[in-house]
């Protein structure tokens, strides 16, 4: 098997929100001493380019930094970070976010081991700001290669882990799935998952691989209002996944 080095990103948008960020970056980074980290900053307004600076100065070689000179809305900004994806494999999450020991190294050895695998999905659970958990593991599910309509099925369904934390893809399938599409709102990642279920052959893996923070904060906690074009997209969203 090939080396992992220079294999992987680990895509981090962030806005505003520093101490969470310094936290998620030193959990990336204790994965391994090669793996590299994209921050896509999204104009934040508070002292994120400051702390960037200072974790900069020790990992120059492991990590860059974009700041966006406005706001371009959260989607976008995780496409701005996927668009500078020059490796085999990437990882997306959050900048509150925390990965499992070893979930970079586990996932990118399955795909190296399995070519016609794009997708490596590990299960997730999340926590409160007090490290209770508040959401647990997926029942139990076997583990190994899945078809994609099996895959797909089961992704609708809610029976395997969707939550792309605690997932390693093959950067191919940013070719054949496209983007986030911003337009469809709060849902839009959904339904780019969606899209690389589709499209992409899974390979589940009966370990967690991610940790998700809730807290009165999160992006789904602060959405009051959708607008018609949001709406419709949701609507066609749902009917897609429950009919």
């Amino acid at each position: 098997m090939n080396s992992p080095k220079s294999l992987v990103t680990t895509i981090i948008p962030t806005y505003n929100r520093s101490s969470f960020l310094k936290k998620t970056i030193k959990n990336v980074l204790s994965q391994n001493s090669f793996s590299k980290i994209i921050i896509s900053d999204n104009d934040s307004t508070d002292d994120t380019s400051q702390v960037i600076d200072k974790i900069l100065k020790n990992n120059k070689n492991r990590m860059s930094y974009h700041k966006n000179s406005s706001n371009i809305g959260i989607y976008n900004n995780f496409n701005c970070g996927l668009k500078m994806i020059d490796t085999k494999y990437f990882n997306v999450m959050s900048d509150d976010d925390f990965l499992a020991p070893d979930f970079i190294n586990e996932s990118t050895q399955i795909l190296e081991s399995n070519h016609d695998i794009n997708v490596v999905v590990f299960d997730a659970i999340v926590i409160n700001e007090n490290y209770k958990v508040v959401a647990d593991r997926h029942p139990k599910y076997s583990e190994g290669p899945m078809s994609i309509e099996i895959s797909v099925e089961k992704f609708v369904k809610n029976i395997i882990p969707r939550t792309w934390t605690g997932m390693m893809f093959r950067s191919n399938v940013l070719i054949n799935s496209g983007y986030i599409d911003n337009d469809i709102g709060p849902y839009a990642d959904g339904y780019w998952l969606y899209k690389v279920f589709l499209n992409n052959k899974i390979f589940l893996k009966n370990k967690i691989g991610a940790i998700l923070v809730n807290h009165e904060n999160n992006f789904s906690n602060s959405i009051k209002t959708f607008d018609l074009n949001c709406i419709e997209h949701h609507n066609i969203f749902k009917e897609i996944l429950f009919s």
